[in-house]
C-alpha cells in the first residue's frame, strides 16, 4: 500500500517507505524515480541514503510521478524545502507550516469520514483497560475472529472476553456475523492528544510492557537508559525518533493483519 505523505515530517523517510512498499521489495524503483526526476539512479540513492537532497524541480517532478494531489504536492515540496533550508530561521518556518498542516488534518472536522466517533462515555470505558483495545485489534486478524481464540491468546477468561465484546459490538467497534465470526465495525476511535484519557492509554500499555519484561521473552525488545547530552543533540534525537515513528506507522498501515504487537516509545527530560 502506498504510504500517505501527510504521515511524514521529513521527505526522506517517505521516499524510503514508498520504495519498500513497491513490488519485489522496491527493485527498480530508484531507477524509475531517477527517470522521472531527470537525474541518475546513483543520485537518487544518495538522496535516500545519504546527505544529498532533491532540488525543488526534481521534487515537483517526483510529485507528478507519485500522482500526488495538489495538496500532497504542496506538502511534499514543503518537506523538501525544510530539509534543504540554509538557515535555521527558514527551517523553523517550514517546520511550523508542516505542523500546522498536520494539526489541521488531525481534526475530525477537516476529514471526510462516514464512520461514527465514540462519545466521551464510551471512550472512558474503552480506555479503562488494555483488554478493550487488544480484543478490538485482534478482530482484524482472521485467526482471532472467534471469541474462544481471543480468550486463549490473551489468557483471559471467556466471560471477560464476552463482556468486552458486548461493549465493542454495542458501540459498533466490532460486528459479528450470523456464524459468530467477529469483524472490525464501522465506528472509529479518535482520542485527541489533549484528552484526559491519553495518560490512561499510555499507562495501560506500559503496564503490559512491564508484564512482558517479567516473562523474559527472548523475542521481545526493551530498551531503557538514563543519559546526559546537549539540548541540541536531544532535539536531533527527538526528530530522528519522530521520523522513525512516521515510517513505522506508514509501514504498519499497509501491513497484513497477522499478529498483535504493542509499540511504546519514551523520550523525556528528567
Amino acid at each position: 500500500m502506498t504510504p500517505n505523505v501527510f504521515d511524514f515530517q521529513e521527505y526522506k523517510p517517505f521516499l524510503t517507505t514508498w520504495i519498500s512498499a513497491q513490488p519485489h521489495k522496491g527493485h527498480g524503483s530508484k531507477a524509475a524515480m531517477a527517470r522521472a526526476a531527470g537525474c541518475q539512479t546513483a543520485y537518487i540513492s544518495q538522496v535516500v541514503l545519504g546527505s544529498a537532497h532533491l532540488s525543488a524541480e526534481q521534487a515537483e517532478k517526483l510529485a507528478q510521478f507519485f500522482k500526488f494531489s495538489e495538496d500532497e504536492t504542496g506538502y511534499f515540496l514543503l518537506l523538501v524545502q525544510k530539509d534543504r533550508a540554509g538557515t535555521e530561521t527558514l527551517r523553523k518556518h517550514c517546520s511550523r507550516q508542516i505542523s500546522k498542516i498536520q494539526d489541521q488534518r488531525a481534526q475530525l472536522k477537516n476529514r471526510v469520514d462516514s464512520k461514527t466517533t465514540l462519545d466521551a462515555e464510551a471512550q472512558a470505558t474503552y480506555f479503562s483497560s488494555w483488554i478493550y483495545s487488544a480484543v478490538h485489534v485482534l478482530t482484524t486478524i482472521p485467526e482471532f475472529q472467534k471469541r474462544e481464540r481471543i480468550s486463549e491468546h490473551l489468557k483471559i477468561p471467556l466471560s471477560s472476553v464476552d463482556e468486552v465484546l458486548k461493549f465493542l459490538i454495542s458501540v459498533e467497534l466490532v460486528k459479528q456475523d450470523k456464524g459468530g465470526a467477529l469483524k472490525p465495525g464501522n465506528a472509529r476511535m479518535h482520542l485527541p492528544h489533549d484528552s484526559p484519557l491519553i495518560s490512561k492509554h499510555h499507562i495501560n500499555w506500559r503496564l503490559q510492557a512491564v508484564r512482558d519484561l517479567e516473562l523474559r521473552n527472548d523475542e521481545s525488545l526493551h530498551y531503557s537508559s538514563c543519559v546526559s547530552m546537549s539540548r541540541k543533540d536531544a532535539q536531533t534525537i527527538r526528530k530522528q525518533l519522530l521520523a522513525s515513528i512516521e515510517s513505522i506507522k506508514a509501514q504498519v498501515k499497509g501491513s497484513p493483519e497477522e499478529v498483535l504487537y504493542s509499540f511504546c516509545l519514551d523520550l523525556f527530560e528528567i
